[in-house]
């Protein structure tokens, strides 16, 4: 009898009389959901260039995202009422405290001192609906703001600011106004982890971006998280989340090569994991994020959809609304 601890967490069928004789010792079935999952790495320089040699995409932090741009087009006031606001803390040498009234110097600092995000270079804050002041009506409309807290300076940033996002798309011919190449010099000639969007561009004034470029063209990013933050290696985006870097990560843990029994459901394929990890269905089980707690909801699904015997399926999906059905 081969156990395999617990460990897995793969779409995997149990063991019955019904299956046994399917069953085989697998060393790659649940690589996917393997010991790597429960990781964590820390988004940060080394990271972010280890995801671009083991998957060749494109994946950097942004910077460069401007509170206001050259067309005047600037972000709400961070007072507004359940906005998100990011902050990134800067020497205090080099702060320029901003004059606000002080309702409003006091609300955005209680809101900055309590917060518990975690991360070294940035933190988010939310404004609530009620509770705190301000008086960005009477005058404190500018929304670049510099704040002296507790000793520390933060500073008011575009809310993408230093947000990590696989930038691929733009790499594909024809999708950058640009060309591909400003888009993978970062990387390729440059060594550097961060993309600086050119709201001022340093050579060419007239080539300053609006921040619309960034906002019409971001959903097609794969978002990653926030440079400096903690990320389990399971909720990297499908696009990152390869064989190459399960692999990777699963060498650095050291886990054996020994395998998994895998049993499987009648009527259950291999899955074709070149066309990714999802399932082009509708149901009510979102498969473009995957959730370990819906693997085998996943695999029923779609043998209930493919299998041949459909009367059975069917008969037995009515059953189960009813009693039991093993």
């Amino acid at each position: 009898e081969l156990a395999t601890g617990g460990r897995t967490t793969c779409a995997n069928a149990p063991r019955t009389f019904l299956n046994e004789d399917r069953c085989v010792l697998s060393p790659n079935a649940c690589s996917a959901s393997s010991a790597s999952n429960s990781l964590e790495v820390v988004l940060d320089g080394t990271t972010l260039a280890q995801l671009h040699n083991l998957t060749g995409r494109y994946v950097y932090g942004v910077r460069g995202l401007p509170v206001e741009d050259t067309l005047g087009d600037k972000l709400p006031h961070p007072c507004t009422p359940e906005l998100r606001s990011r902050w990134e803390i800067m020497e205090v040498e080099s702060c320029a405290p901003t004059e606000l009234f002080n309702f409003t110097e006091a609300s955005l600092a209680s809101l900055l001192r309590s917060s518990s995000d975690p991360n070294p270079y940035i933190r988010d804050i939310y404004f609530p609906e009620s509770g705190l002041l301000c008086n960005v009506t009477e005058g404190d409309t500018d929304p670049n703001i510099e704040l002296v807290v507790d000793g520390s300076c933060w500073k008011r940033v575009h809310h993408d600011h230093m947000s990590v996002f696989d930038m691929t798309y733009w790499t594909k011919e024809g999708n950058h106004p640009g060309g591909s190449y400003n888009i993978k010099k970062w990387t390729d000639t440059d060594r550097d982890v961060f993309l600086t969007f050119p709201s001022v561009h340093p050579l060419r004034p007239g080539s300053n971006h609006p921040v619309s470029r960034w906002e019409n063209t971001m959903q097609k990013f794969p978002y990653v998280g926030r440079y400096g933050d903690d990320l389990l290696v399971r909720d990297l985006p499908n696009e990152l989340r390869t064989d190459a870097v399960t692999a990777f990560y699963d060498d650095s843990l050291n886990q054996d090569q020994n395998g998994v029994i895998v049993c499987g459901s009648p009527n259950e394929v291999t899955n074709d994991r070149s066309r990714g990890y999802h399932f082009g269905a509708e149901t009510g089980y979102d498969t473009k994020s995957i959730s370990t707690g819906n693997y085998r909801k996943y695999v029923w699904m779609m043998i209930v959809l493919a299998a041949p015997d459909q009367l059975r399926q069917r008969v037995a999906w009515a059953l189960c609304q009813i009693l039991v059905v093993v």
